[in-house]
């Protein structure tokens, strides 16, 4: 039997709508929001990193190729975060013909302060059991969600108003724990980046 592997889909086709401009370029500890988060997540002990960007957006893929990730650009652009994750799942199973072993997660790209602690911990707890399994802060869910591969068709039967979190209502989940303060928020404003950015 293989052995298991695990795959992070990262959807960064939005169109930054809230922040007024492209806010996986804006700057980051010396890189920007999304090179710093597929550091992170490159210096992890994930097996591949899918990031699923729009077809003509060649600043991100420019960042994307920095980094030994692999770029999914479908030929429409995803309407919406769970198509992009969608597009990611597809991707994954032609390429890489994931099976009962493997597990996906999930994470934003718009969380540039996700640990590598958290990721690590996410991958190694979610391979010991059969659930999906995803950090909390206190009583707060958290990023990424990693899911048994089992579920990805989950994914492709999900309602046109309904997103990811669907499947974690139907399912059983396993939960790590974490402090608190240790929770970190996404970018969507341009408050939101002054409030939240170490530069």
């Amino acid at each position: 039997m293989k052995s298991p592997r695990t795959f992070a889909i990262i959807p960064a086709a939005g169109k930054s709508v809230r922040m007024g401009a492209p806010k996986l370029l804006l700057p980051w500890q010396g890189s920007t929001v999304l090179g710093h988060l597929l550091q992170v997540w490159t210096e992890s002990n994930i097996s591949n990193v899918v990031v699923v960007i729009r077809n003509n957006d060649e600043a991100l893929a420019s960042v994307c190729r920095d980094w030994p990730v692999e770029i999914v650009r479908p030929c429409s652009d995803p309407r919406d975060m769970k198509q992009s994750i969608q597009f990611g799942l597809e991707h994954i199973g032609a390429v890489h013909q994931a099976g009962v072993q493997d597990r996906w997660l999930v994470a934003p790209a718009d969380l540039p302060s996700l640990s590598l602690e958290t990721i690590n911990a996410v991958i190694l707890n979610g391979l010991s059991c059969e659930s999906i399994t995803l950090p909390r802060f206190g009583k707060r869910r958290g990023h990424p969600v990693s899911f048994p591969w089992a579920l990805a068709r989950l994914a492709f039967q999900l309602g046109e108003n309904e997103g990811i979190d669907r499947i974690l209502a139907t399912q059983s989940i396993f939960y790590i724990d974490f402090p608190m303060e240790a929770a970190i928020d996404d970018i969507d404003t341009p408050e939101d980046y002054r409030r939240l950015s170490p530069d």
